[in-house]
């Protein structure tokens, strides 16, 4: 059981999604960007897509917060697909529309007619993908309450994407508005009720031996960042402070998300730390392969072995070590 994937700005989820700050499909004590998709899909589609590693169990959960200013009385004329899930090139199943009916659809078979979305409300979105070697089925919750699933006979691998498209869901409509946040992918992790909270750096910490300092990370792909020509160098931050309800258990994990690359000579790893109670507790070393993310599950705090609880944040550093 893992975590395979959080995330909620267009820097982690990418496609054409477009920054949001509005309150829409976010939760500002949670989440200080979302994102939003934009468009008139009248027989058309665009989106976002999210890879994942596969589970090694036989269940996959998907998870997220979603809003929209579209409606879904189309005068019986939409015909497309909101998201579609897939197994490499296989399709496992989708939420459908046809001829204005929505159904959650796999394997040629269709659930009950549901209401996927309402306007200008948010809504969390929890589907639960099993695939077990002979059978596949899909349970689709709403607001953490059972909706509707679908069962078919598929010897079909585990999921590794789920890609929203938007296609063809509107008619003759101006654009509309979709807007996305705390998406979290699991393995034989129930997602129901769960939260994410989104910490970015907020100051540097006790380590600044990188170049460059905790500004120059907050936005991907702006040009800016932190850099080390030399093995065994420190960088470190402190966090932004965390504005949900505090708890003393029920933190699931701590995820370390890092984007970076090599250079043609120096460090050709990177090794994620913590730094609590003014103790540097280093994780696993990573190679740095590029285009894709490093991401750190840290189930229990590592400088206490104990689980979480967000008193922990107030005084916890994430860093960053260049490993030869």
């Amino acid at each position: 059981m893992t975590i395979l994937f959080v995330g909620s700005s267009p820097d982690d989820l990418g496609g054409a999604t477009q920054p949001n700050t509005t309150t829409n499909g976010r939760d500002s004590n949670y989440t200080p960007v979302g994102s939003v998709v934009v468009g008139d899909f009248d027989e058309s589609g665009d989106g976002f897509t999210i890879s994942h590693e596969r589970s090694v169990s036989t269940v996959t959960w998907y998870h997220f917060l979603f809003n929209t200013d579209q409606n879904t009385s189309y005068s019986g004329f939409a015909d497309g697909y909101w998201f579609r899930i897939f197994s490499g090139n296989t399709e496992i199943g989708r939420l459908d529309v046809q001829d204005n009916n929505w159904t959650l659809q796999g394997g040629g078979i269709s659930s009950t007619y549901i209401t996927p979305f309402s306007t200008g409300v948010d809504i969390t979105y929890d589907v639960k993908v099993t695939t077990n070697g002979t059978t596949v089925t899909l349970e689709l919750y709403q607001n953490s309450v059972f909706v509707v699933s679908v069962s078919y006979s598929s010897s079909v691998t585990a999921p590794n994407a789920i890609v929203f498209e938007h296609f063809d869901v509107v008619w003759n409509s101006s654009p509309r508005s979709y807007h996305y946040s705390e998406i979290i992918v699991t393995d034989n992790e129930s997602t129901l009720n769960w939260r994410l909270a989104t910490l970015e750096p907020g100051a540097d910490g006790t380590h600044t031996a990188w170049l460059g300092g905790f500004a120059d990370m907050i936005t991907s792909n702006d040009g800016l960042g932190i850099t080390s020509n030399t093995p065994a160098q420190k960088e470190s931050w402190t966090l932004v402070p965390y504005s949900g309800p505090a708890t003393s258990s029920a933190v699931r994990a701590v995820v370390n998300k890092f984007y970076a690359s090599k250079g043609m000579t120096g460090p050709t790893q990177l090794t994620p730390f913590i730094r609590h109670a003014a103790i540097d507790v280093e994780g696993d070393t990573f190679p740095i392969t590029g285009g894709k993310p490093i991401v750190e599950v840290l189930d229990n705090n590592p400088q206490t072995a104990a689980p979480w609880n967000t008193a922990d944040f107030a005084a916890l550093q994430i860093g960053v070590k260049s490993t030869a």
